[in-house]
């Protein structure tokens, strides 16, 4: 699939995988009911390593067990699993960079072992991040090299679990977005400069011959680089065409390869269609889709404050920031202001760091006691008032009703559905 994805864009400017890079169930959902309706297409359904890793991640996952949800989520809406690629992202030592480099790098090479074993098949190898005792930044001659580390043990890996390393393959490079967007605002965006993707290319390749890995060069079917596209808590810098237009002269060389460009949430369809036509073939979208999920589901709680016929509000949001205010460690070092500031970011940031507390018993909860008090809050008028299309997609749909849960699953779907539209060449 992956081969067909990278050919149709190197010939045609058209066409590119649509990674969902998320941990939240209902997001995941919401990319199977999009398959349902788009039989045809490919996803890929990946998690980070600081999401889902040996240690548990901040979602308490080993990769075996968000494979195992992502099956028992793709099995309830039949898609079967050519539908869909398993991928890994930033695989290296990030979750553990407070560790000397030997100590971090022993860690990630068990690391991507067990994303292998669990089934993952497109794996982007990123040792970008300096360790404790390591220079910073690391030289690319470092990062090529522990790159080739990290491919040699997946490949034996695959070989002793399945007999072969067929299923695999993998991206490469280093140089992308801030992970969730930029913690302050910025006036410019730093395209990677042309001769360090050169350079990427040329020490990686280096380094697999040095590994005996020169055949296994050809399953290297993305490159990352920083194309000039980024969010923050309020901003957003859109794909400019022209400014990437170095890079598209580097890889015209590589037929095999395309660009992989991160960060891409809340780009446009037209800047989206930008970079996939400028060989971006592979595009990561996290945080819009969580966003585009709480937006759903605050809506709905503003609907349910709004109906006099409940008499017994949920207080969601209520709920939500005083779980955030309690456990802090996930937004206070990434958002700055003043209190009220403080108060809106962890709202509205688009950054979204939010999503990181859903997951919470607290507010598992609460939004599973929520839900039934939404539906029944649900009227024509409020809905045309908070999620007025709902109503436009119920027309399009030929769909006389909803519930809540379905509002939070079309609301994501409408983002994949921008991607998908993106993906053609227009």
């Amino acid at each position: 699939m992956i081969a067909k994805i990278v050919t149709t864009n190197r010939q045609s400017k058209e066409n590119a995988l649509i990674c969902i890079c998320s941990a939240h169930q209902d997001v995941i959902k919401a990319a199977f009911s999009f398959l349902q309706k788009n039989p045809t297409i490919c996803l890929s359904i990946e998690s980070t390593v600081q999401q889902v890793n040996q240690d548990g991640g901040y979602t308490g996952m080993v990769p075996k067990d968000y494979v195992a949800m992502v099956y028992k989520i793709a099995e309830k809406y039949n898609i079967p699993k050519e539908s869909y690629i398993l991928a890994g992202d930033h695989l290296g030592p990030n979750a553990w960079k407070h560790l000397a480099a030997e100590e971090a790098m022993k860690k990630s090479l068990v690391l991507v072992e067990e994303y292998v074993k669990a089934g993952y098949t497109k794996i982007h190898i990123d040792p970008s991040m300096s360790c404790s005792d390591d220079p910073t930044p690391l030289s690319i001659a470092t990062i090529a090299e522990r790159t080739a580390m990290m491919v040699e043990v997946a490949e034996k890996t695959a070989v002793a679990t399945f007999g072969n390393s067929d299923r695999l393959f993998y991206v490469v490079g280093t140089e992308v977005p801030v992970p969730g967007g930029s913690q302050e605002f910025e006036d410019h965006i730093s395209i990677t400069p042309p001769h360090e993707v050169e350079e990427t290319i040329r020490l990686i390749k280096e380094a697999f011959e040095q590994y005996n890995l020169s055949p296994i060069w050809n399953k290297v079917r993305g490159i990352v680089v920083q194309p000039g596209v980024e969010f923050g808590d309020d901003f957003v810098f859109l794909y400019k065409k022209d400014n990437a237009k170095a890079l598209i002269d580097v890889i015209t060389p590589y037929p095999n390869l395309v660009y992989e460009a991160h960060s891409t949430d809340y780009q446009t369809t037209l800047s989206l269609n930008g970079l996939v036509q400028d060989h971006f073939g592979i595009l990561k979208v996290g945080p819009e889709l969580t966003f585009a999920w709480r937006e759903a589901l605050f809506a709905l709680d503003m609907i349910e404050k709004e109906n006099p016929a409940i008499s017994l509000k949920s207080n969601l949001r209520d709920t939500v920031d005083k779980e955030m205010l309690e456990n802090p460690t996930n937004w206070a070092p990434y958002y700055k202001g003043t209190d009220v500031e403080l108060s809106f970011k962890r709202i509205y940031s688009l950054s979204d760091r939010i999503r990181y507390y859903w997951a919470s018993p607290t507010l598992t909860e609460a939004v599973d006691k929520a839900i039934p008090n939404y539906n029944k809050a649900l009227s024509y008028s409020l809905v045309s008032q908070y999620l007025p299309w709902v109503l436009e997609y119920n027309e399009k749909n030929n769909k006389t009703n909803f519930s809540a849960q379905e509002i939070l699953i079309w609301s994501v779907e409408r983002i994949i559905q921008k991607y998908f539209n993106a993906t053609k060449n227009q």
